[in-house]
């Protein structure tokens, strides 16, 4: 059959065709089958769709329209979705038309298929815009843009009155996803679909943030709709800055709540998940409008130093892990972002994730046992914890300086005495990772005051201290070859950085030099011999860059004695004949 015959035997068909006649068969339920009325509808759908844009159509069916709508709260899924379809394709000829009709005519129970019908008819409107070049932007002058764009305001609009008034977490949940998934288009054109969502989110923001803030506060402590709100109040991204009014309050508002809870804090009536959810809420908002949470001025105001300090002395709070996942994303981004207020942040950054106050104390066989928050972050299961948390540590050291690499290695060797099992061990290596890139970092060993001097030689006592305690230790409390290696990276790795920017201060050179002999006799130790054996050879490489580094120095080098030089060369000497490794890149700093 030729195409222009095909065309003109749909057309016959089309012009024999009635859709009164098929919507009587689709809405006489007790006449027709399930089948029958699923057929007319697909019948009605078809012609619809071939149809010409026509926007009278909305008064032509207007009167159908609740009858309609009520089929999609009834059971039969095939039935629904071929109604559904019927009205998407009535709804294309006139999209704001009927986007307006959906916004007054939302009846008790048939919210959730309107809010789907209204999201289903943004998306097909959408591809009806003409596109300007080869850029893939709209015509914005063109008529179906102007369409798409009143249809977008109303739906809008609906939503956020939706949102006003429902009870029904299914619905706040629905509204929720469509919102996250309209801001966050993975398709390509994304950008513009966000830019329009932000222009039409902006006379609605101040009422949508404020309500989906509430159910946040009011959902269960693992409802999934809680991590939902809380992503989608994130990507509204610059309109919290644009409505600084509202942030500013709400900031102080949380900020007043999160104190006077502290301050009030009781073991029996503590309401932990409350002051968690704050918590998030409060980080969440600061780290998109840091101006205003972190001001410029230090005689400002701060309220995120504020709760900082106070959540840093309340008496052993239970943070959830929600709280614990989230926070340590947005402390990072906001005080990255405001980085030159740094004396009262630093104070507070430091002293709430790694400082000397307990942030809780959990029951670990009927004995209480201390943790840090940046501790319960690390072993806190969540997707990207590791990068967050160690990205959070890294930046805090920034902050702190020496002074908080001193805390972190302190922390690092208390995790370390044996008693914590397999959780302190991963904490140590953590922290110990940790503390080797620190220390290549110049802007944290800057040593630029007394006290980082101080702070400095602590560190090296500290050192000193543990390696001789290993010495001293029964066979049974002993730490392993791979944590004695990470002990040793962290020493070595610290006394070159020290050395370098230190070498000419009194009694500091002596204490370097005292701990990097020190260091040298514990690794070559460490080194495979008869009575010595390393199964793993990658220990021993290590152990051989310890010694590269320590054997460096050059004044080490003239004050070594020769019989630690003598064990060195049997050491590896029996290390290379046993797994024929070379080791000739090492012996340049070995002849004296």
């Amino acid at each position: 059959m030729r195409p222009d015959a095909a065309f003109d035997a749909q057309d016959a068909r089309d012009a024999a065709f009635n859709p009164l006649v098929a919507l009587q068969s689709l809405l006489a339920a007790d006449v027709a089958s399930a089948k029958q009325r699923v057929r007319a509808a697909q019948q009605l759908q078809s012609y619809f769709a071939r149809l010409s844009p026509t926007p009278g159509l909305l008064l032509s069916y207007e009167p159908y329209l609740p009858l309609l709508t009520e089929i999609l709260g009834t059971k039969g899924q095939e039935l629904q979705a071929a109604v559904l379809a019927v009205l998407l394709a009535l709804a294309g000829h006139n999209p704001a038309g009927f986007s307006d009709w959906m916004a007054r005519n939302t009846q008790l129970g048939s919210e959730p298929w309107l809010v789907q019908w209204s999201y289903a008819l943004l998306l097909q409107t959408e591809k009806t815009v003409p596109r300007r070049g080869d850029a893939d932007e709209w015509d914005k002058a063109s008529t179906q843009f102007k369409e798409f764009d009143r249809a977008f305001a109303r739906v809008l609009h609906m939503w956020r009155t939706l949102l006003d008034h429902t009870a029904d977490v299914a619905l706040v949940d629905q509204l929720v996803k469509y919102l996250q998934a309209l801001l966050v288009q993975q398709e390509e054109g994304a950008d513009k679909w966000r830019k329009m969502m932000l222009k039409k989110l902006q006379t609605h923001f101040v009422d949508i943030a404020d309500v989906l803030i509430g159910w946040m506060m009011s959902t269960g402590p693992h409802s999934p709709l809680r991590e939902e709100i809380l992503a989608l109040l994130h990507h509204f991204g610059r309109l919290w800055a644009d409505n600084s009014v509202f942030s500013l309050q709400l900031l102080n508002s949380f900020a007043d709540e999160i104190v006077n809870l502290c301050d009030s804090w009781n073991d029996q009536e503590a309401d932990g998940d409350r002051t968690s959810t704050l918590l998030t809420c409060f980080m969440m908002v600061a780290q998109c409008v840091p101006d205003l949470a972190l001001p410029a001025e230090e005689s400002a105001d701060s309220s995120f130093v504020r709760v900082l300090h106070r959540v840093a002395s309340c008496p052993k709070p239970e943070y959830s892990l929600f709280c614990l996942a989230n926070c340590s994303e947005y402390m990072l981004k906001c005080t990255t972002v405001r980085l030159e207020n740094t004396r009262p942040v630093q104070a507070a950054a430091v002293r709430i994730l790694e400082g000397e106050i307990p942030a809780r104390i959990v029951r670990k066989g009927g004995q209480p046992k201390r943790l840090k928050i940046l501790e319960c972050l690390f072993h806190a299961r969540c997707g990207n914890g590791a990068t967050h948390i160690t990205q959070l540590c890294l930046h805090l050291l920034r902050l702190g300086g020496i002074s908080a690499l001193k805390t972190l290695g302190i922390r690092a060797f208390q995790r370390l005495n044996g008693r914590h099992g397999g959780k302190g061990n991963n904490y140590f290596v953590f922290a110990a990772s940790c503390f080797v890139l620190a220390s290549r970092d110049s802007e944290i060993l800057m040593f630029t005051s007394d006290d980082d001097v101080t702070h400095a030689v602590g560190i090296l006592e500290l050192i000193t201290a543990k390696l001789e305690k290993q010495s001293h230790r029964n066979r049974q409390h002993r730490l392993t070859p791979r944590q004695i290696c990470l002990v040793l990276k962290m020493a070595s790795t610290f006394v070159g950085a020290v050395s370098r920017f230190l070498c000419d201060r009194d009694g500091v050179a002596e204490i370097v030099k005292g701990v990097s002999l020190q260091l040298l006799e514990c690794a070559i130790h460490m080194l495979p011999s008869e009575t010595v054996v390393i199964r793993d050879h990658r220990l021993a490489v290590e152990m051989l860059n310890v010694i590269d580094t320590v054997l460096s120095q050059a004044d080490l080098a003239l004050l070594t004695p020769h019989k630690v030089y003598a064990n060195l060369l049997e050491k590896t000497a029996y290390w290379t004949s046993v797994a024929l490794y070379k080791v000739g890149s090492y012996r340049r700093h070995w002849v004296v």
